[in-house]
């Protein structure tokens, strides 16, 4: 039977901060970790260490966002949590990643997302926690008590670290299949928990952490100074964040602020089919920073002068106008020693339910 929770190295960062009475607490994941749902885990175990250590003073840094992977928190992990001198972090990317299992090449993607982002972590000697939720497509594997692709992935890379992991949704998966409540009390519209889904995923951190806290534990995380290779020597750890200051633009764009997206200060905005820009950029691969939804236009690239390729995106009935934090990746496997020159432009969407020719551009990211 597969373990919920699995101890490994110790929080040390995170006693030595309650012992001295001030602590920083990070998240990072989707829509199951997002603060917008006040009846997500993280409040709940926000709950739990405020009463356990009355003493001391908690500073809560949730910066999980919604329908967002690795990719999207690779790019703004050093702004939302290093720079924060985050004394723990917990990371929560196995659901979003899991339709990357159907292609290949996109598990590379995620393997080396993934990496780098706790890479950059360990490197900060941040403690790290990965916790791992629910979605439909896990249903089989776990009911024959075995471990889904997207999660089997990230323990790999908790045991190369010798990171502690908890399986949330497996205590939850645990109690249905034992008759103490429907999948539907768990998870209301088949993903999301709700009151009695995030208290349970938080209970089973909740259980590690007093275990964790409270006794001896001589096994370390392997970070700082101590941390081992990559297990892919291409992940991506080292990244350059690109300010939309340094796009090169042609054609009506302006900068905008908007203070319903709290990921970013500004935005490079259009509404021109016509608006263009370039970016020269030396580096393995080249991230954009979307606020994007059904009145983004279709977006046309090309690197190098290459082949031009085109992204119009997802529009489901989820999808709103605009709002959606989408990370493309607009390059991979490039020269990292060489010039590259990115040339992009906006064209009016084709697809049925799409409208509109607006585009907003949060940032670049190049992978060194």
């Amino acid at each position: 039977m597969e373990q919920i929770i699995r101890k490994r190295g110790s929080l040390e960062n995170f006693k030595n901060a309650i012992k001295n009475k001030n602590a920083r607490v990070g998240f990072i994941g989707g829509s199951i970790t997002d603060a917008k749902n006040g009846n997500n885990w993280p409040y709940r175990l926000s709950a739990l260490l405020v009463e356990e250590f009355k003493d001391v003073k908690f500073t809560i840094d949730n910066v999980a966002v919604g329908a967002t992977g690795s990719s999207n928190g690779l790019t703004r992990i050093d702004k939302d949590l290093i720079d924060k001198k985050c004394d723990v972090v917990f990371v929560e990317y196995a659901v979003n990643d899991y339709r990357l299992d159907e292609d290949e090449e996109k598990c590379k993607l995620r393997r080396r997302t993934r990496e780098g982002l706790i890479r950059k972590l360990l490197k900060a000697n941040i403690d790290v926690v990965i916790v791992y939720t629910y979605c439909k497509e896990f249903l089989d594997a776990m009911a024959k008590g075995e471990m889904p692709a997207a999660i089997k992935d990230l323990e790999e890379l908790a045991v190369h670290y010798n990171i502690p992991s908890v399986w949330m949704s497996l205590k939850a998966f645990n109690m249905m299949e034992a008759g103490m409540f429907s999948m539907q009390q768990w998870l209301p519209d088949g993903l999301h928990p709700q009151e009695l889904g995030g208290f349970i995923y938080a209970s089973a951190v909740w259980d590690y952490l007093k275990d964790e806290l409270y006794t001896e534990n001589n096994e370390k995380i392997l970070k700082g100074e101590n941390m081992p290779a990559p297990t892919d020597p291409l992940c991506w750890e080292e990244t350059q964040f690109v300010s939309i200051d340094e796009l090169e633009t042609k054609g009506p764009w302006y900068k905008l602020r908007e203070t319903s997206v709290f990921w970013y200060d500004y935005c490079l905005f259009t509404t021109s089919p016509k608006a263009s820009l370039t970016y020269k950029f030396k580096g393995r691969a080249l991230l954009i920073s979307l606020d994007y939804g059904k009145i983004t236009g279709k977006i046309c690239y090309r690197i190098d002068g290459g082949e031009v390729k085109a992204h119009e995106g997802v529009h489901d009935d989820w999808v709103k106008d605009s709002g959606w934090p989408l990370v493309l990746s607009l390059g991979e496997d490039l020269d990292g020693e060489k010039e590259h020159t990115l040339e992009l432009w906006l064209e009016k969407s084709t697809l049925p339910k799409a409208f509109g020719t607006e585009l907003k551009i949060n940032g670049m990211t190049v992978i060194k």
